[in-house]
């Protein structure tokens, strides 16, 4: 047994993971999977379709609406009330509960989020530009070009993340390899002039593309996956730390828990790392989206990953075919498609199975 297996055998009894139940009907590879703020709603989206799933009684969840939406990138308003997909032919589109259409944005934006408060719609587009709308009126606040300049136009933004506050935004533009652009947002009421946008880059590796980024929930850090997990202060945007996964493959994915202690990362070959964040040691893994032994070379079979904001449960995605090595005909060949959406439960040690 080497020394590895021997450190994942000895922490398996921290944090236990179970599947709890897998939601199925996609039939594509899902790319978004969302809790809403109260772990009600699940929204799973394949770039087609928009599915809506609803917590019952007994804590399953069940299909509730479908919603032709066309998108790829999903977020709940803070009070659950509204449903923004972005990512498809028409750009942003805010949806009712019931899978009414309530209001439709610029074309080419592919990224959005709400504000913590749920006030404030932000959309980055494939040109670079963020734009700030108000959630009510639907008009326009504020605009700005995502780059560290007004010359700098450096690809779609991609990975909008607010802090808890509402007052810092971090996303990345895909032409600024290794780069997060960090905003300190100010600004209310209709008028432009009363907004200021106040931005640094922070570096990870010059040579990474960034897959995804958040802030914890407890606002003491801001964590990118690039070519690790790189976690920055989330106040002074200074580098107090790396994550080095033990595995060849990429993270792709990050979620943290609702206390903001642990954080779940997807890797491309169908992994699911769970670390100790005060500690920088990893509790646990899973393999989530993979039933064969992890092969030299696989693709990305996890689209997202998410963390319910109130309880231990964590949605992945999967994301249809995946390529094994066959020896005997020597080459890559096709492996089973998972468009499916699966529910994890963690089990604390010393914790009643519930």
């Amino acid at each position: 047994m080497s020394d590895l297996d021997k450190y994942f055998r000895a922490v398996e009894s921290i944090v236990q993971i179970r599947l709890f139940m897998v939601l199925r009907g996609h039939r594509g590879g899902v790319d978004t999977v969302r809790f809403s703020s109260d772990g009600n709603l699940i929204a799973s989206a394949d770039g087609g379709e928009l599915r809506l799933w609803k917590k019952g009684r007994n804590g399953s969840y069940t299909l509730y609406h479908v919603i032709d939406a066309s998108t790829n990138r999903v977020a709940f308003s803070p009070d659950g009330s509204l449903i923004a997909s972005a990512g498809g032919r028409r750009g942003v589109r805010l949806w009712s509960l019931e899978g009414s259409c309530v209001a439709e944005f610029h074309p080419d934006e592919s990224e959005v989020a709400f504000t913590p408060d749920g006030m404030i719609l932000v959309t980055g587009d494939t040109a670079g530009y963020v734009r700030i709308r108000d959630v009510v009126t639907r008009k326009l606040l504020y605009e700005f070009r995502g780059g560290s300049d007004q010359k700098d136009i450096s690809g779609p933004v991609t990975n909008l993340s607010f802090a808890p506050d509402g007052r810092r935004l971090a996303f990345c533009c895909s032409g600024k390899r290794g780069s997060v652009r960090v905003c300190d947002i100010q600004g209310s009421g209709l008028g432009r002039a009363t907004w200021t946008i106040k931005g640094v880059d922070i570096m990870t590796s010059p040579k990474a593309e960034v897959a995804a980024l958040s802030f914890s929930p407890d606002w003491q850090f801001l964590a990118v996956a690039a070519s690790c997990i790189w976690l920055f202060d989330a106040e002074s945007l200074v580098l107090v730390g790396a994550l080095d996964l033990p595995t060849s493959s990429d993270p792709i994915a990050i979620a943290f828990s609702p206390d903001g202690r642990l954080l779940a990362v997807a890797t491309g070959e169908g992994m699911v790392w769970i670390w100790n964040v005060a500690t920088r040691q990893i509790v646990t893994s899973f393999g989530a989206h993979t039933d064969v032994p992890i092969p030299d070379y696989i693709s990305s079979v996890i689209g997202v990953i998410d963390w319910s904001p109130v309880e231990k449960l964590i949605a992945t995605s999967g994301m249809g075919v995946f390529l094994i090595y066959d020896p005997q005909k020597g080459h890559d060949v096709p492996g089973q498609n998972d468009y499916t959406v699966k529910l994890w439960k963690c089990k604390w040690r010393g914790e009643k199975r519930k």
